[in-house]
């Protein structure tokens, strides 16, 4: 019997509020979303409730694209019955609306290490770090319950499946996962620039296309320029080919466009409607995002906050640099201390230039984890500067920027605040402070 069997069937009371952490992550919805299909299979009622807001907003996409209801509750003891039951998802200590409530009323389904000393009937179900949503599938499969579309879908995105993640280790579970996705979907539209697209093309069974930057697919990128303002290609389709303009940068862009382009031409909408979207489109906030300064430097806003995601962005952004590329970033407090000096040599490996900062410093002293990220530059012979204060640290980059220099913010994104100690969240928009910056150099 697994651990999540052993929880499930202590559960014993009428109702159960399935509470996720404050300023719930996409994750922590979909593994919420899965326990709540499993006690409904096992005949009993839920609610998914959390504390705060939604400012992610992948979140809020989620849920709205899934339709999923979540309660909104300030104390959720206030409400509790004797009836009800609490199991906290992806809980964390002093992030969950939980007051005064004694031990013997939550269960915790996910292991953060602080955990240990909460006064909760602790349940570590996962054996290693990673996605909660990852164990509620495996439950799935484990006792052959149905998932109907939404639920497949939703853990899925939750235990993170697309071909990137898959180009970096696949188990069965993401092959299962994956493949009972495509078993509800009536048509599949991938990828086949890499082996891991190919390989998913060449194994599903529904009705299928390609698409990528190869001439090989179905719909595919040609003659493509990337500038520090924008890009454009031709879209190429059955015969024919489409000149596409768009404000954003990257070669991860041009292959999400023509995947989006696909799709809505598959969806019946006129081409023309398509490209004229395209061509006024800002992107997503956060991601690869420019931030205006009407200068003759560029200034990125991106929320690449592991190593494997700051190379990303770097190496990508390095292709169209005409000046140096400067990185600002910094490591989260109270998180993986393991990643910071692999921050250090990851962007090292295609900045001209560091610049070392705070990042949700939390509950530990920001100059401590400059000083972990540091120990990543110990043989490397890149130039830096440490700036402890992030608002310094960004006027600073917009001070020592030339002409044709790129900065590349990473690590807040969309975010439009900081963490302090004690889970304190003040308000912080890079786009304010590069704003404020840009007229202090005036």
């Amino acid at each position: 019997m697994t651990k999540l069997q052993e929880l499930l069937k202590q559960i014993n009371r009428k109702h159960v509020y399935i509470q996720t952490h404050n300023f719930p992550d996409p994750d922590a919805i979909a593994s919420a979303l899965g326990i709540q299909e499993l006690l409904k299979h096992n005949g009993i009622s839920s609610t998914i409730c959390y504390k705060g807001k939604i400012d992610r907003y992948s979140t809020d996409k989620l849920r709205e694209l899934m339709e999923i209801e979540l309660l909104n509750v300030e104390d959720l003891s206030t409400i509790l019955t004797d009836e009800d039951e609490v199991i906290l998802v992806d809980a964390q200590k002093g992030n969950s609306n939980i007051v005064d409530i004694t031990g013997d009323e939550i269960i915790c389904i996910d292991h953060h290490p602080e955990n240990e000393k909460f006064p909760y009937r602790f349940k570590d179900i996962r054996p290693e770090v990673g996605a909660c949503a990852t164990i509620v599938a495996q439950y799935f499969f484990e006792n052959n319950i149905p998932m109907d579309r939404r639920i497949a879908t939703t853990l899925t995105y939750g235990v993170r499946i697309d071909t990137n993640n898959l180009s970096r280790g696949v188990s069965k579970l993401d092959i299962e996962m994956l493949y009972r996705m495509f078993d509800e979907c009536d048509y599949a539209l991938i990828n086949t620039d890499d082996e891991y697209g190919r390989r998913i093309f060449s194994e599903i069974s529904c009705k299928k296309e390609r698409y990528g930057i190869s001439s090989e697919a179905d719909y595919y990128a040609d003659a493509i320029k990337i500038k520090s303002d924008g890009t454009s290609f031709w879209y190429c389709y059955n015969g024919k080919s489409q000149l596409v303009n768009m404000k954003m940068t990257g070669m991860f862009n041009v292959s999400n466009v023509t995947a989006a382009i696909s799709v809505c031409l598959k969806a019946g909408l006129p081409i023309e409607d398509i490209l004229k979207a395209v061509s006024e489109y800002n992107g997503v906030k956060g991601r690869c995002e420019i931030i205006p300064t009407g200068r003759d430097f560029t200034v990125i806003c991106d929320y690449a906050h592991t190593p494997d995601a700051v190379e990303n962005i770097l190496k990508s952004v390095r292709e169209y640099t005409e000046g140096r590329l400067i990185c600002l970033f910094g490591c989260g407090g109270n998180r993986d201390a393991k990643k910071r000096p692999l921050m250090a040599k990851a962007a090292a490996k295609f900045a001209d230039r560091l610049i070392i900062t705070s990042d949700n410093p939390r509950d530990e002293i920001p100059e401590a984890i400059i000083d972990d990220i540091l120990a990543g530059l110990k043989d490397s012979e890149i130039p830096f500067d440490v700036v402890v204060d992030r608002t310094k640290a960004i006027h600073h980059s917009l001070k020592i920027a030339e002409k044709g220099d790129i900065i590349v913010l990473a690590g807040k994104g969309h975010e439009d605040y900081q963490v302090l100690p004690g889970n304190e969240h003040i308000h912080f928009d890079e786009r304010e402070i590069v704003s404020e910056g840009l007229k202090l150099i005036d």
